[in-house]
Formats: C-alpha cells, structure tokens, sequence
C-alpha cells in the first residue's frame, strides 16, 4: 500500500468511494482498509491520515469502538508521526468510549454526510493534530525582553539550559551551525541577558568581511 494515503477502515465499498469523492483535492488519495486487517494491525504500511467506519450498523462496529483505546499503540507501530484520525458515525458515541474518542478522533462525522463536511473534519483534524503535538512535543526556549528562541532539537537541549548562565560571565563564546539555524538570535540572547547589555550595542559582523588572519593576531 502506498504510504501517506489515507486510509478508510470500512468493508463497505461505496462509503469507502463516497468518501475518496469527497476528500478528492485534499488528501493525496485515499485506500480502503478492511476491519480485520485494521484490528490485525498486519503489515498494512503507513499511514497519512485514518478514516474510521465506527457506524453502529456495521458488523464489527464494537470491536472499532474498542479498538479506540488501544489506538495510540497502534498508530505507533504504523508510523511514528501523528496523524489525524476522523470517526464517521451513524449514533451517539457509546457511554464507554466517549473518552477515547476525545483522546483520539479529531472530529466526528454523522452519516450521511456532505463533501463539505467532510473536508471541514478534515480540516478540524489536522488543526487538532498539530495542536496536538505542539502541546507535547519537549522543546526547551529562553527569553530576553526582544528576543525568544525555542527548539524541539534534543541535541541542542544542554546548549540551551547553559545559555543563560554563560551570558553572565565576560568571555568569548563561539556558536557554531549552518545558515539559518538561529545563531544571530541566540547571540543576540546572550547580549540582552547579559550586564554588557547597559553598555555596549550589539553589533553583527559578516563571516566574510573579517581578514583571514584575524584569528592569528
């Protein structure tokens, strides 16, 4: 199976079609799973987003239901991105999984449903993701009064916890990294939490005006 389809667990065809119909121009294309593989959770690849048939009138519509709250783990061993899932649904959400489906569907659909709808869930779903893992993602960041700077780069984590104690101190620190990575900012940190701040600009000098034997003198 391709990856990065999203995926319809449904064994009815024709929800399955509706569906891909409706989400046509939004998801890159959309693959019909059959239920018993979903809660075999085989080697079915990995997924972009996950649509699920939780309607009441489908045969295995408990075992779904059930399977929402072991759905973190399963998603973890199809992939290691977050991804949005959306529950199509014909009933109420049953009384014993209402906590998970708040934990784990980022927006429910009642069938039928129009093209509109669907790509509003769709849309809903994508937004709780990303929400989703802002809120939970570690990252370490540090602010001065101009400037903030914030990573999700565990490597950079103890630069960063040090960062401000080193601005305390009156020596020369080299930050090193490729363009774009931030640097400017962290050293402009370094001044503003700095004492040197009340006495001396910050001042940037490029890389490539310095003479080359700068470093010896």
């Amino acid at each position: 199976m391709k990856p990065e389809l999203a995926w319809i667990v449904t064994d009815d065809r024709s929800l399955a079609e509706r569906v891909e119909l409706s989400l046509e121009g939004v998801a890159r294309g959309v693959a019909r799973v059959p239920v018993t593989d979903w809660l075999g959770a085989g080697n079915l690849g990995r997924p972009g987003q996950v649509v699920l048939d939780l309607r009441q009138s489908q045969p295995l519509a408990a075992e779904l239901w059930g399977s929402l709250d072991g759905l973190g783990g399963r998603l973890s061993r199809l992939t290691e991105q977050a991804i949005p899932v959306i529950g199509i649904t014909d009933l109420a959400i049953p009384l014993g999984s209402m906590v998970a489906a708040d934990r784990w569907l980022g927006d429910t659909v009642t069938w039928p449903a129009s093209s509109e709808r669907l790509q509003q869930a769709w849309r809903t779903a994508m937004r709780a993701t990303r929400s989703g893992l802002e809120e939970t993602r570690e990252f370490r960041e540090i602010h001065s009064d101009h400037h903030s700077f914030r990573t999700y780069t565990r490597s950079l984590f103890p630069a960063i916890e040090r960062l401000e104690r080193a601005a305390a101190h009156d020596f020369t620190i080299l930050i090193v990294g490729e363009t774009g990575t931030g640097k400017t900012t962290l050293a402009n940190l370094i001044h503003e939490l700095s004492p040197r701040r009340r006495e001396h600009r910050f001042l940037t000098v490029a890389c490539g005006a310095l003479p080359g034997d700068l470093i010896d003198s």
